[in-house]
């Protein structure tokens, strides 16, 4: 379950990520009413079973029953947690068109979502999850070898650009590249290789850590046309305050 909202006077949509189907739209209707038989099953951040009822050609679709299987509590209950995972979504629903189905992009946000519920990490998660959509979706960035020349990757600097689709060596880098050190190739390489549970142990503190996140920055930038995605800005400023 990816998001929903208010739809007419007492009802909801409800947009979900389905392995078989994809993002769907779905009509909930009456689901605002006190007595409504979906209950808490449409809240953003939980893992449902659905029946509904598909109609050709349309956007919008209609639910006829939903049963929550995994509710997420722990995340939700820990703002920086819900940040994290509601940017993972986010992401979700930015990149992906209605009903185009992926199961690897559907694994990877059930993966994500399960390891921040068992091990309350946020940030490096969703780090990981950004490096597996892109290789969902198309546009596995390289970290290994130049993009350019394709030769390895030796000094004590590269670039990485994202429209060229990853790290430049030290010849083809330029200026207007960001910045990476040995220390945060290896930590992107390892989130990019690494499953879930084990990359929730990454650390990524320190230079390497704030290197990584410009390139997943400059990375999400280009493929979304958005600087931020706006869970993270809505965590930054409640770190920060107004």
């Amino acid at each position: 379950m990816l998001r929903s909202y208010p739809f007419r006077d007492t009802s909801k949509i409800a947009v979900l990520y389905s392995p078989k189907f994809g993002k769907l739209g779905l009509v909930a209707k009456g689901a605002r009413r006190p007595k409504s038989i979906f209950g808490g099953s449409l809240e953003p951040i939980t893992y449902i079973k659905v029946t509904f009822y598909h109609r050709e050609n349309r956007e919008l679709h209609t639910l006829s029953q939903a049963e929550v299987v995994e509710p997420f509590r722990e995340v939700k209950e820990d703002i920086g947690l819900l940040g994290y995972a509601s940017a993972a979504c986010e992401l979700v629903l930015k990149l992906t068109p209605p009903e185009s189905p992926n199961p690897s992009l559907f694994r990877a946000l059930s993966d994500v979502l399960r390891e921040m519920e068992r091990r309350r990490k946020g940030e490096v998660l969703l780090w990981w999850f950004e490096l597996r959509a892109a290789e969902a979706l198309g546009y596995r960035p390289e970290f290994g070898r130049c993009v350019f020349c394709g030769g390895p990757l030796e000094g004590a600097s590269f670039g990485f650009r994202a429209e060229a689709g990853g790290v430049l060596c030290p010849k083809c880098a330029s200026d207007g590249d960001v910045l990476l050190s040995p220390g945060a190739v290896k930590l992107l390489l390892r989130l990019q290789t690494l499953p879930a549970s084990r990359a929730a142990g990454l650390s990524t503190s320190g230079p390497a850590g704030e290197q990584a996140r410009g390139v997943l920055r400059a990375l999400l930038s280009y493929h979304t046309e958005s600087k931020e995605l706006r869970a993270l800005d809505f965590l930054r400023k409640v770190a920060h305050g107004p």
